[in-house]
């Protein structure tokens, strides 16, 4: 990109343009697409240097009668300023902004002046980063072109708060800035990248463990995905749920009673049906462990294959749900990768 130009504004603009918390400003005209290394006004010759590049992306000419109090949130400024300014100078716009950060650096002089001037050198640069992702930009641009920027100013004292608190505690301090970065994050002003994350090799394996003859193998994996979206057993029956064991002979292949009771039978198919005996077997160990408790659990038969039609009758007439292990694969990798995404309780009354 060919940076030739300095836009200078207010600092409390500049502020929030560099920071990603906001995208317009009230502003003459300016070419659409243009670019700019972005400036503050300053009461006199000011040397800086500036990480900031800005590209003009849109323009709102505003009327009186569209302007309210949620644009007027999402500007800093009370609903009477804007209508006094807008009265003063008809040709006031509302300038949507692009911020980009490079790691180069552009050294100029802030003015005393708001508006646009040539740079002391013109720069090339080529490590341009967009501050704020183009789903973020473009779903705060929908907001206030429809008005409706939601009121975050409780969130945003919040966050004045914390970025002027510091604790001597490193473990507080840690705590605080993570906090205030999420509180960034939620409010749109920056993107956070996930991380790129390497899955542990089991959670690739439920599928095809799954879909094979693996049957012991089959149940020590669903146990343990169970355990990673978040079930958990405890008691006499905590070893239905332990992944280095099986239920064996006699044992019910998986229960859980966190968040929710949930019992069921496991059935690797490489490419046999599932037959009747599946669901039968886990009506009949259900009330062996569980006794009257069993009525109460959501059922589940853990299983690749087609049932046969005889166990499709014992499942519906049981209230038996059938899951397939590519589903439990898939939830395990999105907790995996993504710690607060699944909530068990919301998925309750799904049946999973």
């Amino acid at each position: 990109m060919y940076i030739d130009l300095s836009l200078t504004v207010e600092r409390n603009d500049y502020e929030a343009i560099s920071s990603g918390k906001r995208i317009a400003i009230l502003f003459s005209p300016l070419m659409l697409d243009r670019q700019f290394a972005l400036l503050y006004k300053s009461d006199g010759k000011e040397e800086v240097v500036t990480h900031t590049i800005i590209q003009v992306v849109d323009r709102e000419f505003l009327k009186l009668e569209n302007v309210n109090d949620e644009l007027t949130k999402s500007l800093n400024i009370s609903l009477e300023n804007l209508k006094q300014r807008l009265v003063e100078d008809s040709r006031l716009c509302l300038i949507y902004f692009r911020a980009y950060f490079t790691k180069g650096k552009l050294n100029v002089t802030c003015r005393d002046l708001i508006g646009f001037a040539p740079l002391p050198r013109p720069y090339i640069i080529d490590d341009l980063q967009p501050l704020l992702s183009d789903y973020s930009f473009a779903r705060r641009k929908e907001q206030i072109l429809h008005r409706q920027v939601p009121d975050s100013n409780q969130i945003e004292r919040i966050y004045s708060e914390l970025t002027n608190q510091h604790f001597d505690s490193q473990e507080l301090d840690r705590s605080r800035k993570s906090l205030t970065s999420e509180i960034e994050t939620l409010l749109g002003w920056k993107d956070i990248p996930f991380p790129s994350i390497r899955l542990p090799e089991w959670t690739q394996s439920i599928t095809k463990v799954g879909n094979s003859s693996e049957g012991n193998d089959f149940e020590k994996l669903v146990r343990k995905g169970l355990i990673e979206i978040g079930f958990s057993a405890s008691g006499k029956h905590k070893e239905f749920l332990d992944p280095d064991k099986c239920g064996g002979a006699g044992g019910l292949d998986f229960y859980c009673d966190f968040p929710f009771t949930v019992v069921g039978e496991c059935k690797a198919t490489k490419s046999e049906k599932v037959p009747d005996g599946t669901a039968a077997q886990l009506v009949k160990l259900g009330y062996k462990h569980l006794q009257r408790g069993y009525n109460s659990c959501i059922k589940i038969i853990m299983a690749a294959g087609e049932l046969t039609e005889d166990a499709e009758l014992t499942a519906s007439g049981n209230q038996m749900n059938v899951l397939r292990p590519e589903t439990l694969q898939r939830l395990v990798e999105l907790k995996s990768k993504h710690s607060g995404s699944i909530d068990l309780l919301a998925l309750k009354p799904c049946r999973l």
